[in-house]
């Protein structure tokens, strides 16, 4: 993953957010994944 952020995203950081939880919303769940995507102006 992280050769991907630095291919993608070569000039920036990636900002990267790791937290354990003692369940996840559905008992048969196996992972919960939220994204949030913010794109520059004209390039939606």
């Amino acid at each position: 993953m992280t050769a991907q952020f630095r291919h993608y995203m070569p000039d920036h950081a990636p900002i990267w957010t790791l937290l354990g939880v003692a369940a996840l919303g559905d008992p048969k769940m196996r992972v919960e994944i939220r994204v949030t995507a913010i794109l520059p102006a004209g390039r939606e």
